[in-house]
Parts: C-alpha cells; structure tokens; sequence
C-alpha cells in the first residue's frame, strides 16, 4: 500500500506541458486553419475571384455580407486585400464580415467597404437598399482607422 501523499511535484505533469497540449491539438488535428492574405483584383462573373500580381486567378468565397460584396458591380476590378484561409484548392474563404477582413487598395491608401444611406444617414456594410426607406445605398469607402 503506497502511503505518500498523492501530487508530489515528481508524480504530475508540468504545467507547461499540459499548456502546450491544449494550445497545440487543434493544430494536430486540423481544427484551425492557417490565416493568409490574399491580395488582388476582383474579377467578377460567375463566381468571384481576385486576379493576383503573379496572373493566378483564385475563387473567394465568404459569408452572406461578404459575398454580396464580392459581388458588387461597382466594385468590380479594384483591388482588394482578404484575410482568411484555403479552404479547398482554387478557393480563399475570407473571414467573417465582422473581423474586418476586407479592404480596398488604392495605392498605398487603404479603405474599408461600406455603404451609406444619404436619407437616413445610415451606414451599413454590404450593398442593397436602406433597412429603413428602402432607398439604394451608396458606395463608401472609408479610412479603416476612422470611427465609425
């Protein structure tokens, strides 16, 4: 019969360890995906892409927001930056819309989608009419860094 005290500091696992593990395993087995950014310009028709500087046209996909973003008319040949991940071979699934993880370059400046209502002084972040009057939002891109 063993009469030590149970949780000597020889008998447990260190701390770290179990730490690592736990930080770790959604790693091993594939639960988290690799962030990456993709940039490039959007090419619309059928399904949405971003033409990169290298010539390469990768699919890009995200949720609902994002997706009509993707496919805005007026947005059409910009050039964008996404944060996200591959989720299959050809195609980039943006991050949510509420992660701000989709900006249009314009040179070296920087601007978030957005759009607004010029009745209700709305703003709101994908296109269609005003949750309110149900006018046309416009186009608006804004400064990332500025408050909203």
């Amino acid at each position: 019969m063993r009469t030590e005290k149970p949780g000597k500091m020889e008998d447990m696992i260190p701390r770290r360890t179990i730490l690592f593990a736990a930080w770790a395993s959604p790693f091993c087995f594939g639960q988290l995906k690799a962030e990456s950014v993709l940039g490039g310009r959007l090419v619309q028709g059928g399904k949405p892409a971003l033409l990169t500087a290298e010539g390469k046209t990768i699919g890009v996909a995200g949720d609902g927001p994002t997706e009509r973003i993707l496919h805005d008319s007026r947005l059409n040949g910009r050039v964008f930056e996404a944060k996200g991940h591959f989720s299959s071979a050809g195609v980039f699934t943006i991050d949510p819309i509420e992660t701000r993880s989709l900006v249009v370059l314009e040179g070296a400046k920087r601007s978030r989608v957005t759009y607004y209502c010029d009745v209700c002084s709305i703003r709101t972040y994908s296109p269609g009419p005003c949750m309110c009057c149900q006018a046309e939002t416009r186009l608006d891109l804004i400064d990332p860094a500025a408050k909203e």
